[in-house]
């Protein structure tokens, strides 16, 4: 604050010595020093004080600061939870309409796979009432002339009688001869 320098200090001191005297300046010296150091020390107090308080008021600030900043996390960590349970929601779902698919496609193939057995089954080994309508069919078809009789056919068509009285209709040939 002030700057006493040495020149000012012993202006002082000579002045003191004239008022005073000198059986009273050691005296004076010792009660001014005393002031002197008190003084000194409450502006040491006042300024530590005044630090303290400054200090405070920029831990107070900072304080306020990182509760703000701390509020704003709680924030950001909310929106991501709630993001991620809505992901883990939607993968589950997904996850659920894969799962359907994937039975519905295993009951798909394990119907195929029971139909293609029982058509190789089934025609390795055809029941007797499947081989009589298997023979009747080429049977009809080959008396309408479509194709060649089986060796059953040709036996029945021999033994028909050829006067118009056999089952079936006639041939050309007969039909042609019967309206003249």
């Amino acid at each position: 604050m002030f700057s006493f320098g040495f020149w000012e200090i012993l202006i002082i001191g000579l002045i003191a010595l004239l008022v005073v005297g000198p059986d009273r300046l050691p005296g004076l010296a010792t009660f001014v020093g005393q002031w002197v150091g008190r003084l000194r020390g409450m502006a040491r107090h006042m300024k530590s004080e005044i630090q303290q308080e400054l200090e405070a008021e920029h831990m107070k600030s900072l304080l306020a600061e990182q509760r703000e900043q701390i509020s704003d996390l709680r924030e950001r960590i909310e929106n991501v939870r709630g993001e991620t349970q809505k992901s883990f929601k939607d993968i589950e779902e997904d996850l659920s309409d894969i799962d359907q698919d994937a039975e519905r496609t295993r009951s798909q193939h394990k119907k195929r796979a029971a139909s293609k057995k029982k058509r190789t089954t089934g025609k390795a080994q055809p029941t007797a009432g499947q081989r009589d309508t298997t023979e009747g069919a080429r049977n009809t078809v080959g008396r309408s002339g479509a194709s060649a009789p089986s060796s059953a056919g040709a036996d029945d068509a021999a033994d028909a009688p050829r006067d118009g009285a056999g089952s079936g209709p006639a041939p050309e040939s007969e039909q042609g001869n019967e309206r003249s």
